[in-house]
């Protein structure tokens, strides 16, 4: 084959990839891992606890109890929203699942 042809195909290829790849954009990453975490908390009865996401992490925080001060969260308050974090389906970590870091806001 001659150069040129190799090289289109090449091209044409990434091209197909990326019309593969286009569609699952960072914003349906987040939205869809919103609804999963909400939803995983929600049946462990965590109403306690807020979910925010952005692009493939989710920070975690205390809600005060209603008409009370917002008191510290600790870490072993969380214990169970971060399993409910690391076994959504698909796994955890950066390379196995949604999930690719969790952080504590204070």
């Amino acid at each position: 084959m001659k150069r040129g042809t190799i090289y289109f195909t090449g091209l044409v290829a990434l091209v197909v990839l990326a019309a593969l790849t286009l569609p699952h954009t960072g914003r349906t990453v987040e939205t869809r891992l919103q609804s999963e975490m909400d939803l995983a908390l929600a049946d462990r009865g965590l109403s306690d606890i807020k979910v925010h996401t952005d692009g493939q992490t989710v920070t975690l925080t205390c809600r005060p109890p209603s008409g009370g001060e917002a008191a510290p969260c600790l870490a072993q308050d969380l214990k169970p929203a971060i399993e409910a974090a690391k076994t959504l389906p698909g796994g955890y970590g950066p390379l196995l699942g949604p999930v690719t870091r969790i952080r504590i806001a204070p």
